[in-house]
């Protein structure tokens, strides 16, 4: 269940941003190229949604307590996000200098699981204002994050683009939940 549940929202992230890429694009073979991605992304989903749905058949209830390294990630998430967009924005050295900087700094400090989380939670600051307005909605969302990230740990493990994947689903999560409540 977990799985499908991870997939379908990976899943609504990637086709939104196809979409949005779509409708802000005039050319006629640039629709044409994103029309046709976005087919190949459909039939490929729908394969991996069966494949998933047999796994989840497959594999039994599994619990999952919360762990001292659990800790580590949402604390690093939050710290690295909020960390990354004061540099950004506050100081002024801009996304990639910020970003570096956390990145840096977590490979020299930590393990390199960590490193991976707290330099992915990093995307979230690298947000300009108009999506992350401030720096406790930059902490907020890394922290969610984090949850995303300890949640989803044994989904897609080793597969290209989960970091970025879940930083983006964290980051629209935030600013759904912000929109519903107009803060």
């Amino acid at each position: 269940m977990k799985r499908t549940i991870f997939f379908l929202l990976y899943s609504l992230v990637s086709i939104g941003i196809l979409i949005l890429a779509l409708m802000n694009n005039t050319l006629l073979h640039s629709r044409i190229f994103l029309l046709t991605a976005i087919l190949f992304l459909g039939v490929g989903l729908i394969n991996h949604f069966y494949e998933i749905s047999k796994l989840n058949k497959e594999s039994g209830k599994e619990k999952r307590n919360f762990a001292k390294d659990d800790l580590k990630i949402l604390i690093g998430s939050t710290l690295s996000a909020t960390i990354t967009w004061y540099i950004n924005h506050e100081m002024g050295y801009g996304a990639v200098v910020a970003n570096g900087f956390i990145g840096i700094l977590a490979a020299t400090l930590f393990t390199p699981k960590l490193a991976g989380i707290i330099y992915t939670a990093s995307f979230i600051g690298m947000s300009s204002q108009t999506i992350i307005a401030t720096m406790p909605i930059a902490g907020f969302t890394g922290f969610i994050a984090g949850m995303i990230i300890i949640l989803s740990k044994d989904i897609y493990v080793g597969f290209g683009g989960k970091g970025g994947t879940s930083m983006a689903l964290s980051t629209q999560l935030v600013r759904l939940f912000l929109s519903i409540f107009r803060i």
